[in-house]
Parts: structure tokens; C-alpha cells; sequence
């Protein structure tokens, strides 16, 4: 006998009051909007339903077979929804069996129902068959509108982002608009059987869970799809499952699954409303990836009742719960889960990740670009180039050996410019002579006259994009389509502006050091380099610098200061034009956020905020405070929506992309709102440090990639799936990419923005992000542990902020006053046998004067509001106490 499979199918009609406007086709939901929406977004793609499912089972150990309800050969027939229903079902049957007969392996029902602020799915397996059956994959296609568009209108408020938290029974999906304005449509599965279900169906219930997902679903189990993964190679780390339902007539032949769609206003909203269906509301800080031995506090908030959180690791992970809070010390390094059993049998995963401490992670990292990724040979024409190491094979790639990769990923673009800079950035704050003699190799060898054009030629200053520089210099007038002066990409200048900026620190900080050029001659450079940016592709394609933010930009505006403070008066001021040109476009004209070289790219956000933050900061601003705010929270919006907030896994949670560089770069934005502009501080606080850390769960320092030669070395993004495909064509296990490729860009911006963030978190309590805090006596104190060790900021109430910054050297031994009056510091000379000075800036809110003191003398006052002038402290081989009073 031929064996099909069908469906029975519901569809709902709606009540008046409904918030949910669906229209249905023969199959499920073909339109489905929030009822007196403020746009016309419609959240299924057109010509798509939802409804559709794909079920692979087997009988005993016969082959898997598939079934995929949208294969048209299937027949079906329609029953009329019931008048007297208030919330009238429409009805689609597949297959119906009779009592003595059956033409299919499986029968399932779907039933779609509104009932005011609610809509339900529910699926109800049953065997007509005289055989067990087993569900290895029952999988729901997720249909919705997420194609992407140029068009500003359509890609803010007609298409969506999707957030997905897979889980077991605490699993969710919520879908929202671009730009951030609700509602969001909220999906999670259901404990209990909906009331309007039939007495048979409520007896076969199930909590219905969510196991695994790919590209265009989510799986209630997902047994047979994570055997084929892990046949590859590939590792699944949560629970899966398959389902064996009994022959007809006999116990256990009958399954029934339930979901529900509700609107959240915003993302507490969401929050409130898991907690209240009785999923899992969870928050942690300082994140999710964090480092090894740090205090963790997980708040885990819920209707259902919390049975058991229990670490993975035991012997290596202590525990303490506070009421919804839990305390948690992880020491094994790596990948560390917190199983949570809670409600009526129900459980989910939370994932962290466990790093080295965040300063050896930039040291190692560093040490590693030195080591292993740059060829030095000075036959070949890419000598001095940080290509890419590939961490399989244990082989550093090159455009002669390309490993299968893109020919640009090994010698331009993102990738090949990422590298230098942070080397550069690190040895700012950490200086090693011979990573620096690295550096300064790659500048002589690759990048001038080579990558870069020298002052003698036509385009002084400007950077060659893909393939490479050789390929682009030696190009005829007719070759590649006429790209023969490919130095129009404005995405390339501003990495090479951060790298020759940071050793343009090195040279001035430390002068013995740097050998290549002296520090006006790498300011020059930085500065040349700026201004081809903002020109040389206008003059050469008309691609003007000013419709897209660029990573790496809002290094200029520390140029544009230092050439000013210097008396480059004249360099300073032209590239301020160029800069306030920009700015005056993005807050007036006010383009798509999302536009990049894609058209939904969140690559600018880093460049959004600071854009915005500096108008704001403006004393004579040519903008309406209005106009400025309004930019502000379309950047901050825009900048939250694509990363993970609710998600509470490592690789979600602060995430862009998958922990692609955009997570710590735009989570500098996030974490810079909520320290200075946030009228509610602390959710943004908690969001924007998890950002800073998340990216480092794709640093090797042993987990993911064995060996010695791996030691530091780093993946390009995460592949979530057990086994699954990179954007550049590698198939892999669940993992970080084998290649860095252009992670060292948010590598880069979390140097650029490490700090310690002590806070009176109203859901936490005190807390240090990025240190350790202690209490006593009306004071505060902290030990910083963020990398840097620069930035310190205190948040202890909304209207209670204070912000010290030193442009060198470190602080130590934090000590304030619990109402931000007073604070002090030990200053440590990071090269104590060079006497110099260290410039600290102060902040508050509310501003004020305050005093600094030195070892007790008196360096000066400064009025604590933004944009005001630093202080310079004398520091010689000891350290030295700082002490910051307010007298105003």
C-alpha cells in the first residue's frame, strides 16, 4: 500500500473586538495584521500561509519518510466555521479516517482560533494505522515578512525582524517592525489545552515545546534532523526528542501541541507577558558570555513555579538564589548550561559562555594577529599582510592559497584592514615592541604605496578595495569592467584612520617604541587619510561619504580634537566640515538607518549614535533639541531591534548577526544611551555591557578549536545550527567560523569601549559591570576587571550619574560615595619609568563643579558637564591616589 499523508486543518473567523485581522486560505493564515495598526505591516510574506507543516516519521525501522502539507497532490475539503461560535472556526480536513478504514500514515489537525487579544494554533497528531509510528522531525514553517527593501518607509514599518529564543517549554518567537514601534506579535508554546479543544485532544496534551530551528522553521522534535547533523560532524547541546504514537484504538495513539500569538506593547511587554503565561522571563548580568570567576546574577521571573536551576558543571559552578535572583560563579571555561525545571513538567536551557579574563583576551588576541596571521616574506608581493588563519587545518591562508575563500576575504576589504588596527588599539593600552615592529612592517611593506597611494601619486592617500592592490594596480583601462581605480569603497578609509590614530597614541605615549614614522608623521597620516575618505570616492565613482555610517568613523571626531588641541588648526577645521556636513545630513534629511551596500545592513549604528551624541553634546547646535533627540531614539531603536535582548542564550543575547562585529560596535551605542541619555538607565545598561562581552564567546583559547597554534585565534561569526552554513560557503558544526575574517572590527570597538559601570540596578541591586563591588559605611567600592581599566561610570539612580575617563595608564581600587559626591582612585603609570601626564575627564549628572586632588595637592576644578575641558595629572613610577570632590 501507498502510504500519503494529510492534514486537518481550522481556520478562524474573527470577532469585532479581535486585535487580530486574519484572512485565510485553504491551507491557514494568509494575512494576519494588529487590528487599528498605526502602519499597514502585514506579517505574513506575500503569497506564503501559515499553517504549513513538514513531519518526517517511520514505521519501526523501515526509512524515513517525509510529508510536507504544502504539496498541492494532497486532497482536502472545507467545513463551515459554526454561526453560534463567537470565535467561529473555519475548517480544513485532510484525510478524515473512517472507523473501520484509512488511506494515509498520520493524521493532524491544526486549528486556528481568535478570541480577542489571542490567537491560538493548535496541531493534534493522531495514528489511524495498526502500526507504532515515530515523529523524528515534526517541524511548523515560519512564513513572515522579512524580505528586505531600499525604500525607507517599506523597510521600517512593511517588513519585519525576526527574534527567536529556542528553548524547550520556555521557547518563544516574537516578530517586530525595524524601527521598533509596536506591537510586537509574540509566539510561545501553550502548558495547557486551550478550553475550546475537544475533550479528546485535551486528554493527549502535551506542554508543547520548541527543540530545534533552521533557516525557515522551528522544530517541536527534532530528533532525526540533529542525528543527520551530528552523522556531519555536527553537536546540538539541548534536549531532542522523537514521538512514537500507538497503533489506533490503543492508549497513546493520539498527540496534541497548542501555541499562542499574543501582542506586546514593547519589549517589557513581551517580558511581562512570558512571566505571566508562565514561560520564563530571564535576565542576566553582566551578560551571558562572561568572564571566567566573574559574579553572575540571573533573574528568573515566572508565573510557574521554579523548581531547580542546575549548572552543567557542578563541581565548577556555584550557585545561591535570592528570591528570582540567582547568584552564579562559573569557573570552567567554555560553553556552561543552567537547566531550569519549573511548572508542570516543563524545562529549558540557558546557555552561557565562560571566557578567559577580558585583559588576556585582548593580550592574547593580539599576540596571535602578530604571530600567525601575517606572511613575512619579502618575495612575495603581499609581504607584511594579516591574512587569514584557518584554524581546521592549522594553515595561515594567502591570495596564493586562498583555501577556498573569496579572494578579497585574504587581502582587503573588512577583513584584511581589521587586523592592524586592533593590534594597534591594544598596544595603546598594552604596548609590546615587537607587536608593534608588526604593525609598523605591515605599513612599510603592504600598505604604503602598495594598499594606499603615497602623496605622490594622483590620489594621495587613497585605499585600493578587492581583490587587492595588486590585482587593482595592474589592471588595464578595459580589465574588470573598468575597475581599475577600485578606491571608491568609503567602507575601507575608515579602518586604516583607526590604525594609523592608534599609532599615532603609540608613538605619542610611548616615543622609544615606534620606529617607522614619528607621531606628527602618523597624525599626518591619519589625518590625509580622513580626508580621502571623504573625497577621493566622490572624485573617482560619485559615491558620496555622507549617505551611510561607516564602522570605525567616530574615530575623526577624536582626530578632528587632537589636530585642534596640537594647533592644526586648518586640517582640524576641514575635516570638521566634512563631519558636521554628515551630521547636519543624518539629523535633517534623515535616510534609511538600515541602508548599507545591502539594503538592510545594521552596520552604521555605531556611526548613528555617535553622530547623535555629538550633536547633542553641541554648546551652539544648528539643530532643534527636538530634531537631535529624534535622531537619537531613531538610531537606538533601529540599533536594538536586530540584536537579541530577550533571548537569553550566549550567542542571542547582546548579539547582531549571529555575534558578528556589529554586536560590540553598536553595543557601545546601547551601553554609551544608557549611561548618558536614557531616562531609565539600567535596562540599557544590562543590554548594551552584554553586547560589549558577547562577541568574545568566538575568541579560541581552547574550546572550540584544539591545538596550541589555535591559542588566540578567533571565528568570524557564530553558525547556530548542529550543522550549518557561514555566509562565505563553509559548511560547519555549530560554532564559530573557522576564519576571523572581520571580527577583529568589534574586537576593536570593545577595546574602544571597555569600562566599568557600577550601578543600583533596580532589578539586581548593586552591581559592578565589569568589576567587582563591595559596600560598607555609605560607600561603594570597586575593583575594575574590564580589559582596559581606563573608564569608570557610576549610575546609581537616573538623576545620578558620574563618568572619569583617563586617555592612558589605569585606574585602580575605586572608592565612592554611595550619592556620587566623592570618589577616588589609585592612578597606576602603566610605564613607570616614563614620568608624564595623564588627562582625566569627569561627568555627572546633575553637572557640577568638582575638585581633583592628586596625592592630596590640588591639580585643579572642572565642571562636570559635557564636552568640558580634561585635567591634566602629573604621574610619576608609583602610583598615585586621584580624588574627585563635588563643592557645587
Amino acid at each position: 500500500m501507498r502510504y500519503a499523508l494529510f492534514i486537518l486543518v481550522f481556520a478562524t473567523a474573527l470577532s469585532a473586538e479581535s486585535r487580530f485581522a486574519v484572512q485565510f486560505d485553504k491551507a491557514g493564515i494568509k494575512s494576519l495584521q494588529r487590528s487599528g495598526d498605526k502602519y499597514p505591516t502585514e506579517y505574513i510574506a506575500p503569497g506564503r500561509t501559515l499553517g504549513h507543516v513538514v513531519v518526517r516519521y517511520k514505521f519501526g525501522d523501515a526509512e524515513w519518510r517525509e510529508f510536507r502539507t504544502a504539496d498541492p497532490a494532497h486532497k482536502h475539503q472545507a467545513l463551515r466555521p459554526n454561526p453560534a461560535d463567537s470565535a467561529a472556526q473555519h475548517t480544513f480536513i485532510y484525510n478524515p479516517s473512517g472507523w473501520n478504514d484509512y488511506y494515509a500514515d498520520l493524521e493532524l489537525t491544526e486549528r486556528f482560533r481568535v478570541d480577542n487579544d489571542s490567537l491560538y494554533w493548535s496541531l493534534h497528531f493522531r495514528n489511524p494505522t495498526h502500526k507504532p509510528i515515530e515523529l523524528g522531525d515534526i517541524k511548523i514553517l515560519l512564513p513572515f515578512n522579512m524580505e528586505r527593501r531600499y525604500d525607507k518607509t517599506v523597510a521600517y514599518t512593511e517588513r519585519l525582524v525576526q527574534h527567536r529564543f529556542v528553548s524547550g517549554h520556555a521557547s518563544f518567537i516574537y516578530w517586530m517592525r525595524p524601527n521598533g514601534e509596536g506591537p510586537y506579535l509574540l509566539m510561545f508554546p501553550v502548558a495547557e489545552c486551550p478550553p475550546y479543544e475537544p475533550s479528546n485532544a485535551e486528554r493527549d496534551f502535551t506542554p508543547a515545546k520548541l527543540e530545534y530551528f533552521d533557516q525557515d522553521g522551528v522544530y517541536i522534535h527534532a530528533a532525526r534532523s540533529v542525528d543527520l547533523a551530528s552523522k556531519r560532524g555536527g553537536n546540538w547541546r539541548q534536549p531532542v526528542t522523537s514521538h512514537t504514537l500507538s497503533p489506533r484504538f490503543s492508549r497513546n495513539g493520539r498527540l496534541t501541541y497548542a501555541f499562542k500569538f499574543r501582542w506586546a506593547n514593547d519589549y517589557a511587554d513581551v517580558r511581562r507577558i512570558l512571566a505571566g503565561e508562565g514561560l520564563l522571563d530571564v535576565e542576566a548580568v553582566p551578560g551571558m558570555t562572561v568572564p571566567r570567576n566573574a559574579e553572575v546574577r540571573v533573574s528568573i521571573r515566572s508565573r510557574a513555579r521554579i523548581h531547580e536551576v542546575a549548572p552543567e558543571h557542578p563541581n565548577e559552578t556555584r550557585i545561591q538564589r535570592s528570591g528570582d535572583i540567582y547568584l552564579v560563579t562559573f569557573q570552567k571555561e567554555g560553553e556552561n548550561k543552567l537547566s531550569v525545571r519549573f511548572g508542570k513538567n516543563q524545562s529549558a536551557v540557558l546557555e552561557f559562555f565562560v571566557t578567559q579574563p577580558i585583559g588576556e583576551l585582548i593580550r592574547k588576541r593580539s599576540r596571535f594577529l602578530a604571530a600567525r596571521h601575517q606572511h613575512r616574506d619579502p618575495a612575495k608581493w603581499y609581504n607584511g599582510l594579516y591574512s587569514e588563519w584557518d584554524m581546521r587545518t592549522k594553515v595561515l591562508r594567502s591570495p596564493d592559497d586562498t583555501g577556498g575563500l573569496l579572494d578579497y576575504i585574504v587581502a582587503s576589504d573588512d577583513p584584511g584592514l581589521s587586523k592592524a588596527p586592533f593590534i594597534a588599539a591594544k598596544n595603546v593600552e598594552y604596548p609590546d615592541a615587537e607587536e608593534i615592529a608588526s604593525v609598523e612592517y605591515y605599513l612599510k611593506n603592504y600598505v604604503w604605496g602598495k594598499l594606499q597611494q603615497t602623496t605622490d601619486e594622483k590620489y594621495a592617500y587613497a585605499i585600493y578595495g578587492i581583490d587587492n592592490w595588486k590585482v587593482n594596480r595592474e589592471s588595464k583601462p578595459l580589465d574588470r569592467n573598468g575597475w581599475t581605480e577600485h578606491i571608491w569603497r568609503p567602507f575601507d578609509y575608515p579602518h586604516v584612520v583607526h590604525l594609523y590614530w592608534n599609532m599615532y597614541r603609540i608613538a605619542k605615549f610611548y616615543p622609544g617604541l615606534t620606529r617607522y614614522l614619528s607621531a606628527d608623521g602618523y597624525l599626518e597620516r591619519a589625518y590625509g587619510t580622513a580626508r580621502a575618505y571623504y573625497t577621493v570616492p566622490w572624485l573617482v565613482a560619485r559615491w558620496s561619504t555622507e549617505e551611510v555610517g561607516h564602522y570605525d568613523e567616530l574615530v575623526i571626531l577624536d582626530l578632528i580634537r587632537e589636530l585642534r588641541g596640537k594647533g592644526w588648526t586648518a586640517k582640524a577645521d576641514e575635516l570638521a566640515r566634512y563631519w558636521d556636513s554628515k551630521v547636519r545630513h543624518f539629523i535633517k534629511d534623515r535616510p534609511n538607518l538600515f541602508l548599507s551596500e545591502y539594503p538592510f545592513d545594521p552596520t552604521g549604528f555605531e556611526s548613528h549614535h555617535a553622530f547623535a551624541r555629538y550633536a547633542l553634546r553641541q554648546k551652539d547646535s544648528p539643530f532643534t533639541l527636538q530634531e537631535r533627540r529624534e535622531f537619537l531614539d531613531e538610531a537606538i531603536a533601529g540599533n536594538i531591534a536586530t540584536r537579541g535582548w530577550v533571548e537569553a542564550s550566549y550567542w542571542q543575547l547582546g548579539s547582531e548577526g549571529s555575534l558578528r562585529y556589529m554586536s560590540q560596535m553598536g553595543g557601545w551605542a546601547v551601553l554609551d544611551f544608557g549611561l548618558h541619555f536614557a531616562a531609565d538607565p539600567f535596562p540599557y545598561l544590562r543590554l548594551g555591557y552584554a553586547s560589549l562581552l558577547s562577541s568574545w564567546a568566538l575568541m579560541n583559547t581552547g574550546y572550540w578549536y584544539p591545538g596550541a597554534e589555535n591559542d588566540g585565534g578567533a571565528g568570524s561569526a557564530f553558525v547556530p545550527q548542529a550543522y550549518g552554513r557561514s555566509w562565505v560557503g563553509i559548511e560547519q558544526p555549530r560554532g564559530p567560523w573557522p576564519y576571523s575574517a572581520e571580527i577583529d572590527l568589534g574586537f576593536g570597538g570593545a577595546v574602544r569601549s571597555a569600562a566599568t559601570v557600577a550601578a543600583n540596578d533596580p532589578l539586581f541591586g548593586w552591581f559592578a559591570y565589569g568589576g567587582r563591588l563591595t559596600r560598607g559605611g555609605g560607600r561603594f567600592r570597586v575593583t575594575l576587571e574590564d580589559g582596559v581599566n581606563r573608564r569608570f561610570h557610576a549610575v546609581t539612580a537616573p538623576d545620578r550619574r558620574l563618568h572619569a575617563v583617563i586617555d592612558r595608564d589605569e585606574m585602580q581600587d575605586v572608592e565612592c560615595a554611595e550619592d556620587l559626591s566623592y570618589c577616588r582612585f589609585r592612578l597606576k603609570n602603566r610605564t613607570p619609568a616614563a614620568p608624564h601626564e595623564t588627562e582625566l575627564s569627569v561627568e555627572a549628572a546633575p553637572a557640577g563643579a568638582y575638585e581633583v586632588t592628586i596625592d592630596q595637592r590640588r591639580t585643579g576644578s572642572v565642571e562636570a558637564a559635557p564636552g568640558g575641558l580634561p585635567i591634566k595629572l602629573p604621574i610619576a613610577g608609583s602610583p598615585a591616589v586621584v580624588e574627585i570632590r563635588r563643592v557645587q
